[in-house]
């Protein structure tokens, strides 16, 4: 979980979204990863919503490619790396499914039960722009919604 926080951190900030909803991210770094690791792992547990990660080979130059205050704290060496091909995430997406209920449940991790997720410490989230979610979220539903059950039909 700590790699899928600094993907997703390092991802959104190529893109308008993240400066919009968490002004502060410079500043506040931990709290970032910290955020974005609780949603992906919420997102993971929830049968209502479907998470793809992407896997590849650990580059030792991708430091580079991150903002500074990402940099400050990203590891030394790439952490993930648990499976046998010795892989780390390197892309990250989540989408729900509340709009279709027939694949509820279909991707749950299988085997034991995985931890609950961790709540974000208390006085987290400096970093956001606490409306900036729902404003987005309430602008995308419907193209959202609208380009998924395309895919799903096609």
């Amino acid at each position: 979980m700590r790699r899928i926080g600094f993907v997703a951190a390092a991802s959104f900030y190529h893109s308008t979204f993240l400066p919009y909803s968490r002004p502060f991210f410079a500043n506040y770094p931990n709290d970032t990863i910290t955020s974005y690791r609780s949603e992906y792992q919420e997102g993971i547990l929830d049968p209502k919503r479907v998470v793809l990660v992407a896997l590849d080979d650990p580059k030792d130059n991708k430091p580079d490619s991150v903002y500074d205050a990402l940099k400050k704290i990203y590891p030394q060496k790439p952490t993930g790396t648990d499976d046998d091909d010795g892989k780390v995430i390197v892309g990250i997406v989540s989408m729900s499914l509340e709009f279709d209920p027939k694949p509820h449940g279909q991707f749950q991790p299988e085997g034991e039960d995985p931890p609950e997720p961790h709540a974000d410490p208390e006085g987290r989230k400096r970093d956001a722009f606490p409306d900036a979610l729902k404003l987005v979220d309430k602008a995308l539903k419907d193209p959202e919604e609208k380009h998924v059950l395309h895919s799903l039909e096609c």
